[in-house]
């Protein structure tokens, strides 16, 4: 069996967590690989399903949502992170939130601005309460995301540059270029 470079690594890195369907797809995620991460985090989402697991399944689904909604398959991403709202437990307040912040990206996708701003900021300021500041920098990111589409460009940098300080201070080398190359097709900021 060829196993791509992302699932090399982690084998690598973490040998006993290489059959870890959530751990591959995380990282072929990360790596860009948008189909393999989906194939791989549906596959871990439908055994974690049979057998009856819902903080794995609340994972699992959380990050599905996340891949279908960079693949512009809003309606299945939607799906499943409904799907992680209703196994999250209250205690699971990362997963809460991720499920929530995928949704805020939708709404404002389909025009419902109001709604996606007002969503958006509140799951930034329930992530600024975590410690998670991975969760912290997706959080500001989408609603960066979400600002942008609703065209005010200079709160959206602003929310970009939160989440890219956040990537910078994690370490999170492969998030911090995807919001450098946001930060660049929002152009340079208007002068006041």
């Amino acid at each position: 069996m060829s196993l791509s470079l992302p699932s090399q690594l982690l084998h690598l890195i973490n040998p006993n967590q290489f059959s870890s369907t959530h751990s591959e797809g995380f990282v072929e995620l990360l790596a860009g690989d948008l189909e393999a991460a989906e194939r791989k985090l549906r596959r871990g989402y439908e055994r974690t399903n049979r057998v009856g697991g819902s903080g794995p399944a609340a994972s699992l689904a959380a990050l599905l949502a996340r891949a279908l909604l960079r693949q512009g398959r809003d309606d299945e991403a939607l799906g499943f992170a409904r799907a992680c709202r209703e196994v999250t437990s209250r205690t699971q307040l990362d997963m809460r939130l991720k499920s929530r912040s995928v949704r805020a990206v939708i709404l404002a996708r389909q025009h419902r601005l109001r709604a996606a701003l007002r969503l958006a900021r509140c799951v930034v300021a329930v992530a600024e309460t975590s410690e998670q500041i991975d969760s912290q920098a997706e959080a500001w990111f989408d609603f960066a995301q979400v600002l942008a589409m609703a065209g005010r460009r200079s709160e959206a940098r602003q929310a970009a540059e939160q989440a890219l300080d956040r990537c910078e201070t994690k370490g999170n080398k492969v998030s911090a270029k995807a919001i450098g190359a946001f930060l660049a097709n929002l152009g340079e900021p208007s002068a006041a």
